[in-house]
């Protein structure tokens, strides 16, 4: 059903229906967040500030007037004086809202969709409070490091799937335009074409200083526990699949989604960006932990990936 923009009435239900789920949103990534803040992890960044950092060991990619000859002097090494960056970052965030993100294996566990959002949201929270904006990769919203932007970005989140341009299981990237230093988060199952996804990811790729993939996945898409006669259903291409013996075919599922898990990996790994895969089984504080850690700015190569 395709979203009437200009009808008061369908975006006033579309807003209360969002208010209804904002809360606990917002709670459980506050949660998220704070446990990690409470370690309070560094997020001091070299740039073009006034206020010294560190020295660092100097590589061919550097330019030669950031060199202190003074310290170098003192030893076999060429130093860089670094600065800390004052310039706040943008982080552009994408998260694919289709029905494929609905699944959840079992009732003790929450869906794709909402543990993505969660995620999201609590990586705003974290970047905001380090004092770089937050806004959607097709800037949907006005960047902003305000509680304001945050309450924008969540209610966003809870809007039904037809009000937003991320329905679809790959980022369009061909018409988005970002300004100097932007970096972006990608979050979705990234269960598509592999092929597909390196041309989107290396189109964004020309457009920001930093990227990172969080793939997320039930743990049944991993597994395949099933047994017997099983019906699968694929809500995207709204097809269906029936299978007698499950059990003889879930060596062969496994091996195909490993290849596929890892070609993932690979095609960020090939263009410097991090990557991360979440199953809604684990504990969002250690994925975000160790997203947090790899975005940090001294984990980042001379190119500007990671």
């Amino acid at each position: 059903m395709a979203c009437k923009k200009n009808n008061p009435v369908t975006l006033r239900h579309e807003a209360e229906d969002a208010s209804v789920v904002l809360p606990a949103l917002i709670a459980a990534a506050e949660r998220t967040a704070n446990a990690i803040l409470s370690g309070e992890h560094p997020r001091k960044k070299p740039g073009a500030g006034e206020q010294f950092w560190q020295y660092r060991d100097y590589v061919p990619s550097d330019r030669p007037q950031d060199i202190d000859w003074k310290q170098s002097a003192k030893s076999d090494h060429v130093f860089i004086r670094q600065k800390e960056w004052q310039t706040a970052q943008t982080l552009h965030f994408w998260i694919h809202d289709g029905p494929g993100m609905n699944f959840a294996s079992s009732k003790t566990l929450v869906t794709k969709a909402e543990r993505a959002k969660t995620l999201l949201l609590a990586l705003a929270i974290l970047t905001t409070r380090a004092g770089e904006k937050i806004t959607f990769l097709d800037r949907s919203i006005r960047p902003g490091r305000t509680e304001h932007t945050l309450q924008k970005l969540a209610a966003h989140l809870c809007l039904p799937p037809h009000s937003k341009s991320n329905a679809g299981p790959i980022p369009e990237t061909d018409a988005i335009s970002l300004p100097q230093n932007s970096a972006a988060i990608l979050i979705g199952d990234f269960l598509s074409d592999p092929d597909a996804l390196y041309a989107a990811f290396k189109t964004l790729s020309g457009r920001c200083t930093v990227s990172f993939v969080l793939q997320i996945l039930d743990p049944a898409e991993i597994d395949l526990p099933y047994s017997g006669r099983v019906l699968f259903e694929d809500p995207l291409h709204q097809a269906q699949t029936l299978i007698d013996h499950t059990g003889s075919v879930r060596q062969a599922y496994q091996e195909r989604i490993t290849r596929h898990i890892e070609q993932i990996r690979n095609i960020c790994h090939s263009l410097h960006w991090g990557y991360a895969l979440h199953t809604t089984d684990q504990d969002m504080t250690d994925t975000l932990s160790d997203i947090w850690a790899q975005m940090a700015p001294q984990n980042y190569k001379s190119t500007g990936g990671f």
